[in-house]
């Protein structure tokens, strides 16, 4: 039998991949094309983007409209009673921001 064969597609210079293997455990492939100026840059946008708060919320937002549009609510549902039982630090961050930006009396409350 022979191995499988890893291709890597020669459009993209530089890649992340997160995976959940069969033991459970996370795990992340790194993809470089070269060690070139180019493929290293590419490495490192990847990084700063993952690094973003809006990345994370993008990323949610994506699955949580792809869930939509195939008519996964069930699912939909239970990524969002997994996140909320176990919040991460990110999540929780840009929640404390959001609140703090937040008067404690609204103004329509003062009426």
């Amino acid at each position: 039998m022979d191995e499988p064969t890893e291709i890597f597609d020669e459009s993209k210079v530089a890649g992340i991949t997160y995976f959940v293997g069969i033991d459970g455990q996370v795990q992340v492939d790194v993809e470089l094309f070269d060690y070139e100026e180019e493929s290293i840059t590419g490495l490192s946008k990847l990084l700063t983007t993952l690094s973003m708060d809006n990345s994370y919320l993008q990323t949610v937002q994506m699955i949580q409209e792809t869930l939509e549009d195939e008519g996964q609510q069930e699912a939909l549902a239970a990524i969002y009673n997994h996140l909320a039982t176990s919040p991460n630090d990110k999540a929780l961050r840009i929640h404390k921001e959001k609140q703090k930006n937040k008067p404690c009396i609204r103004p329509s409350e003062m009426l």
